[in-house]
């Protein structure tokens, strides 16, 4: 496996540990109870997590799919892409973004479901990864609508990235409301 996604499944795998731990830490009232009106639950927060996750999945098979089509060549860097989001701060929450309508949470949303479709997000992402191995995919970009544009190892990063964000938003969510 190519250094880079090698190192970006790692970071992936070790965030989304940190999550289901965080999650299953909770009892299903500290899941589904909002510690401010205008705050989301963890459940919603859950839920909001597996819905960008799932569209940043499917925008990242695309790209590759277009440049397999166009015949991507391979990678030739082995440098760490860790860093790529450094000057963003996503896991710190600077810039703080409106998630859009698409991205919102259900007004119903459930812990388990919401981790089951994070789980099934997870595993498209890294079959996508592993189709990724090898090839040049720093040069596949999108526009993020926060942070600007972002190539193919910025969209996983951010994926990691605002997981943890997230997850930390749901500890304090649960700590908040106890």
């Amino acid at each position: 496996m190519h250094p880079r996604i090698a190192e970006l499944i790692e970071y992936l795998n070790r965030t989304r540990a940190a999550l289901e731990e965080s999650a299953a830490a909770l009892s299903p009232a500290e899941r589904a109870r909002r510690p401010a009106p205008e705050s989301w639950s963890p459940a919603e927060i859950l839920d909001h997590l597996a819905r960008v996750e799932g569209s940043i999945v499917k925008l990242l098979a695309r790209l590759l799919a277009q440049a397999a089509d166009a015949g991507l060549g391979p990678e030739e860097s082995t440098a760490s892409v860790l860093g790529r989001l450094d000057r963003y701060r996503v896991e710190s929450g600077v810039p703080r973004a409106q998630a859009s309508e698409r991205a919102r949470p259900s007004p119903d949303a459930d812990a388990d479901r919401a981790l089951d479709a994070l789980r099934a997000a997870r595993a498209e992402l890294h079959r996508v990864l592993r189709a990724a191995d090898g090839l040049a995919v720093g040069t596949l970009a999108a526009p993020h609508p926060v942070v600007g544009e972002l190539d193919f190892y910025g969209w996983v990063l951010f994926i990691a990235q605002h997981e943890e964000r997230h997850r930390r938003q749901l500890v304090a969510a649960a700590m908040a409301g106890g």
